[in-house]
């Protein structure tokens, strides 16, 4: 095992935390087969209408050897985050090094954060030993009605087949809902980690590639351990080394609502039909404005908003019609689908009927 990964950051309160991780791969550079620029997109979930109290991005990054620091410029959503690259965290691996630096970007995004959910990171470096940007991370917390508590631990380490890492994570008392989410590089088809978090199930996960792991956790002990172990297949094969990078450990509860769908009617007539149903919140928060969507084959045949919100354990009743002329041929079975927003993201529910 070379390098490390620390709690660099951890807190507790009234809100929300929230976290996202993308790859990119993108060779930087201005020699053959690079490119000078590249740009990834992070979706941040919020609640509505809340204020962001703390925010990290952590940006790892391939090289064939170790340089620090070297210029490039790094933006996100047009503020500019860095020029300069001093990784914090450095480990090696198959033909160089993996780096890690992560940047509090609070005071950067502060009124960004609070009004959009998604965000535009740019990357431009010009130099003709190439560099990969390799994957990008960032982690808020927000004001809002729930509660939570939350350990990150973010790095570099890298493991031959037959070693492992483990963390502890110090939580507190329970809340309600343990996840805890695991990013790490797989270099072949041959590699295989498996995870354990606080007595959870043994989850696998295989290569090649970038891994995001979400494991829910069972034990309700103040101190969660989290056990990443690379299994050795017993052959040899290149490359080897697995990268482990962040480490999110957190206990929240949140008013999210909950929708279903039922339909409860159908009727048809030259080539029309007149469906009817419910849709029930049972959910702990209300859902405004949900959209029901009529489909057959896959098309889209019809769609209604309903205009009020629907408050945890509140039903509203609903009825549209829809033309089958839409679909190449009549289908057999129509899909009633209710989609709502939570924290930023679409979310929907299906119910089927047969016609």
């Amino acid at each position: 095992m070379d390098g490390k990964i620390v709690e660099l950051a951890k807190g507790q309160g009234e809100g929300y935390v929230s976290y996202t991780s993308e790859y990119s791969g993108a060779q930087l550079g201005s020699s053959p087969g690079s490119v000078r620029r590249t740009f990834v997109s992070l979706f941040l979930a919020r609640p509505e209408g809340s204020e962001p109290r703390s925010a990290l991005l952590a940006l790892g990054v391939r090289a064939s050897k170790g340089r620090s620091p070297f210029r490039w410029k790094v933006t996100i959503d047009g503020a500019t985050v860095t020029r300069e690259f001093k990784p914090q965290f450095q480990a090696e691996i198959d033909r160089g090094v993996y780096m890690r630096a992560v940047f509090d970007v609070k005071p950067l995004l502060a009124k960004r954060l609070a009004e959009k959910t998604s965000h535009r990171l740019v990357a431009l470096y010009d130099s003709y030993q190439p560099i990969s940007l390799a994957d990008t991370s960032l982690i808020a917390t927000f004001t809002g009605d729930g509660r939570y508590v939350y350990s990150y631990h973010t790095g570099a380490v890298s493991l031959e087949p037959g070693e492992q890492v483990k963390i502890d994570a110090s939580l507190g008392g329970w809340i309600g809902r343990r996840t805890a989410i695991i990013t790490l590089h797989l270099p072949s088809a041959s590699s295989v980690v498996r995870v354990i978090a606080g007595g959870s199930e043994p989850v696998e996960v295989s290569g090649p590639g970038f891994r995001r792991i979400l494991v829910r956790i069972p034990y309700k002990g103040s101190l969660v351990p989290v056990a990443l172990k690379y299994l050795d297949p017993g052959e040899r094969f290149y490359p080897r080394i697995a990268v482990v990078s962040d480490i999110l450990v957190y206990d929240q509860i949140y008013p999210e609502p909950k929708l279903r769908v039922k339909v409860t009617g159908l009727e048809e007539e030259d080539g029309r039909v007149r469906l009817s149903g419910v849709v029930e919140n049972t959910g702990i928060g209300p859902a405004s404005r949900p959209m029901i969507i009529v489909l057959g084959m896959g098309i889209r045949l019809a769609s209604k908003q309903l205009e009020d919100i629907i408050a945890p354990g509140e039903s509203r009743e609903f009825s549209l019609e829809a033309s089958l002329d839409k679909t190449p041929v009549r289908p057999s079975t129509l899909t009633v689908r209710v989609v709502w927003s939570s924290l930023g993201r679409t979310v929907f529910e299906d119910d089927h009927v047969k016609i």
